[in-house]
């Protein structure tokens, strides 16, 4: 059985706030109602000009994480009732002269009546929303038809005439976005943040699931961080491609290190910056051994700002499903081919069994390749009847995640740099973090150099927020080593 974590954010704290904010409202206007002396069930009540129903509605649709979703959600919400709440009330209009004031049809025969009204309103539909998308707000559509029902075919608040009920509805609209907005803009206050704070993280054994997938809660709490600004910056040896659907809900602000630092990548403008490639001479020793040994590669070359896979015929069960799981996403294409000389190569894949992964790293050793180009090898997958595959990459020697780190904290004066880290490319990034930290499924190897070990994704992100928000980075970090030790606790 899956059990779900629940865990009461912002969000629902705003929510909560919002609605009692609304409920109060209601309950100052049947105040001025006895103050100017007018029975509440009377339709000219300052009270029936207001629902804290359609405004509460408003308000939890309104009320987001961040204040451009919310602004975005309010937008939307006011201009569909508007644009419903009046378009609607002149079709009643209409209906109610023609059939009722004209024909008197609702008195001989009601459904009659009933059934050209419906029938009208449902066409009217179609103008309905070729209006709104004509006023471009074809993000309110939804909300634009949801309104105009509302005011067609419903009650009315027990017989309302069709303006106030209109204008109630948009009334309560505005006032719920409205008061929405203000809790999530100003009844918050900003916290203080850390400018001279440098994030870093890993991917792998680290904020992915066996499923390599991020849970509901990181990718909210990721979402949080970065409408804060703050600089996280994600390393790993993955390509674009490898990670970009996983980061889908996440609006990653920061540049990522892609590829052990053979790029950076942008991630919502879907652009690589400071690409290097690996040598010629490399390039040419590296071919000639896949070719002596009978191994293919995925070789990777970025070619305004795509990444393209060449490869040969595919010659293992590894390299099909690596394949048949990329070959449909968006970040890059598959060429079946050699990779052409005018283009440079920033990274080859293998992925072979361990045997021949050996025999090619012992070849390539007794060239000297590896004067000039760096590897990396792990397992890739297990459950091919029972073989198991591995990845061997290949960079040039010059490019690191160290590398890419050192000179962002150089470009944007970080001072501090706070890493949590997963594998072997990132063990240099713990000699210089001012805190450094892994997960307990991370390799020995890594728990032996780490200042901490934690149980889970959340416990990083919760330590992240509370150095990039506290009021003493150092005495943070040092109450943060005593608060967790080797095993998380």
């Amino acid at each position: 059985m899956i059990q779900v974590q629940i865990r009461i954010g912002k969000r629902i704290i705003k929510t909560v706030i919002t609605l009692f904010i609304i409920l109060l409202i209601y309950i100052a206007l049947l105040w001025v109602d006895t103050l100017v002396n007018i029975d509440s069930s009377s339709w000219h009540a300052p009270s029936n000009m207001y629902t804290p129903f359609f405004a509460g509605i408003a308000a939890v649709y309104a009320t987001h994480r961040d204040r451009k979703t919310s602004l975005k959600q309010a937008r939307i919400r006011s201009i569909g009732s508007i644009i419903g709440g009046y378009f609607g009330m002149g079709i009643v209009y209409l209906i109610e002269y023609l059939f009722i004031e004209l024909l008197k049809l609702d008195q001989s025969n009601y459904v009659l009546y009933y059934l050209v009204k419906y029938s009208i309103v449902s066409i009217c539909i179609i103008p309905l929303i070729v209006l709104t998308i004509k006023l471009k707000q074809i993000d309110a559509v939804f909300i634009t038809c949801v309104t105009f029902l509302s005011v067609t075919i419903s009650q009315r608040n027990g017989g309302m005439p069709v303006f106030q009920f209109a204008t109630n509805r948009v009334l309560s609209t505005l006032i719920g976005v409205g008061v929405a907005l203000l809790v999530n803009n100003y009844l918050f206050i900003k916290r203080k943040t850390n400018k001279d704070v440098l994030f870093v993280s890993s991917l792998e054994n680290n904020f992915l699931s066996q499923e390599d997938e991020l849970s509901p809660f990181v990718k909210y709490k990721l979402n949080e961080l970065f409408e804060t600004n703050m600089p996280l910056m994600f390393a790993t040896t993955r390509t674009p491609m490898a990670f970009e659907s996983i980061f889908e809900d996440v609006n990653i602000t920061y540049p990522m290190v892609t590829m052990n630092g053979a790029a950076k990548y942008k991630l919502k403008e879907k652009r690589y910056s400071d690409v290097h490639h690996i040598h010629k001479d490399s390039r040419i020793i590296i071919d000639e051994a896949l070719n002596t040994l009978n191994m293919n590669a995925f070789v990777y070359t970025i070619n305004e700002h795509v990444l393209h896979a060449y490869h040969n015929t595919l010659r293992n069960d590894g390299e099909l499903k690596f394949y048949n799981h990329r070959k449909n996403q968006n970040a890059y294409s598959f060429v079946k081919g050699v990779l052409p000389d005018d283009l440079n190569p920033s990274l080859y894949v293998i992925i072979d069994c361990k045997e021949n992964i050996d025999k090619f790293i012992k070849h390539c050793n007794s060239l000297n390749l590896f004067e000039k180009v760096s590897y990396v090898t792990y397992t890739y997958r297990k459950d091919f009847n029972g073989k198991a595959y591995y990845y061997l990459r290949l960079f040039n020697k010059s490019v690191s995640k160290e590398r890419y780190v050192l000179e962002t904290m150089k470009d944007k004066n970080f001072n501090n740099l706070i890493v949590s880290v997963s594998g072997r490319t990132d063990l240099e990034l713990i000699k210089h973090a001012n805190l450094s930290m892994c997960l307990d499924i991370a390799p020995d190897y890594v728990k032996e150099k780490v200042d901490i070990v934690l149980k889970d994704a959340g416990d990083v992100l919760k330590i992240f927020d509370s150095i990039y928000h506290c009021n003493n980075i150092d005495k943070t970090i040092e109450k943060t080593k005593r608060k967790y030790n080797k095993n998380g606790v």
